[in-house]
């Protein structure tokens, strides 16, 4: 991302905050492609339960106690999941300087209607 590792870092944790609280996040593509495993990762984590343990290392993930309640309700309705608990779609290229831009949301534990075919 061109950022030093503590900028980094600082980035991930508000985009993947951001991602957990509202569902859905449009960023750039290199941003993306790093906040897609990170998030995996942390609702992997949840899934383990609501330990002493695993709370407290959330905690000191993420930034907001918002998004890590929402993040354990989250990974009880994704128990059936094995993996891959976000999806990453190009959405074009940003106005101001043409970089690529996605769309990137959280699989939520509805599944998803299929389109009517004619």
């Amino acid at each position: 991302m061109g950022r030093r590792a503590d900028h980094r870092l600082a980035t991930l944790r508000n985009l993947a905050a951001s991602l957990i609280l509202h569902g859905e996040v449009t960023t750039t593509q290199g941003k993306g492609k790093q906040l897609v495993p990170f998030v995996n990762r942390l609702i992997h984590l949840a899934r383990g339960g609501k330990t002493m343990l695993l709370i407290r290392r959330i905690q000191s993930i993420l930034p907001h106690r918002e998004a890590e309640t929402r993040l354990f309700d989250l990974a009880d309705g994704l128990e059936k999941h094995s993996g891959g608990y976000v999806e990453m779609f190009k959405v074009g290229t940003r106005k101001g300087d043409a970089a690529p831009t996605v769309l990137i949301r959280l699989l939520t534990s509805k599944p998803k209607s299929a389109p009517a075919s004619k």
